[in-house]
């Protein structure tokens, strides 16, 4: 069993939540975490950094969900390009894997 991070002391806010496994995009920490559905970034429990997200993010069903070939599935969008947050290759359609449920 991993570390259990208290909650004492900490600002919680009330409403829908989802939980399941986070990944730090600075440091590659993983780890379990509940935050509201509207949440940004999650703080890392280990760097302390607000490069946390969900591994599995939420779908609508039908939705269609893209994949970078390196598997990762989250995207950085500037006003010029779309490139991989993972292995930070520019997103074409050729980099590109779908799946909808």
């Amino acid at each position: 069993m991993g570390e259990v991070i208290s909650l004492d002391g900490k600002k919680l806010e009330r409403g829908p939540h989802k939980e399941g496994e986070a990944y730090c995009l600075a440091c590659g920490h993983g780890w379990v975490a509940v935050a509201p559905l509207d949440h940004g970034n999650l703080e890392c429990p280990k760097c302390g950094g607000m490069h946390g997200w969900f591994r599995y993010p939420v779908l609508h069903p039908g939705e269609l969900h893209l994949f970078c070939l390196c598997g990762y599935d989250i995207f950085r969008v500037t006003p010029n390009f779309t490139y991989c947050a993972d292995c930070g290759k520019k997103v074409n359609k050729e980099l590109l894997q779908g799946d909808s449920e």
